[in-house]
């Protein structure tokens, strides 16, 4: 699917995973942020779970949940998720040591267009 993007400029967010705990690779400020892509890279030849997903501290949205990657396996997750202000997308991954490299791929906020609008391009 192809999309116009109107709105702020297109920024990455590159992240190495270190260890198993949930890692804030991206926060919505007040504008909110929209991402466009997640892509994960399994680095250290073992395989983890991955699982990621946006929260705002309280609930937790699960776009892929603890699902198995194979070694130095990519993931490319090219679903749009809008971070309204206070959530944050986080990726996971089950190695001890992390072993994941994270590029996500954002809008960055726009004052005037709230985080960016979105039209399929069959609907221009």
């Amino acid at each position: 699917m192809s999309y116009n993007v109107l709105g702020g400029a297109l920024q990455t967010a590159p992240v190495k995973l270190t260890d198993s705990n949930p890692t804030t690779v991206l926060a919505a400020d007040r504008a909110g942020t929209t991402v466009l892509s997640v892509i994960c890279t399994e680095t250290a030849g073992s395989t983890p779970n991955l699982t990621i997903a946006k929260t705002d501290g309280t609930t937790t949205i699960y776009y892929r949940n603890a699902k198995a990657m194979t070694a130095k396996e990519t993931v490319v997750f090219e679903t749009v998720i809008v971070l309204k202000n206070q959530w944050s997308l986080q990726i996971t991954s089950s190695s001890p040591a992390g072993g994941v490299d994270v590029d996500v791929t954002y809008l960055a906020p726009d004052r005037t267009a709230q985080g960016g609008q979105f039209m399929p391009l069959g609907q221009r």
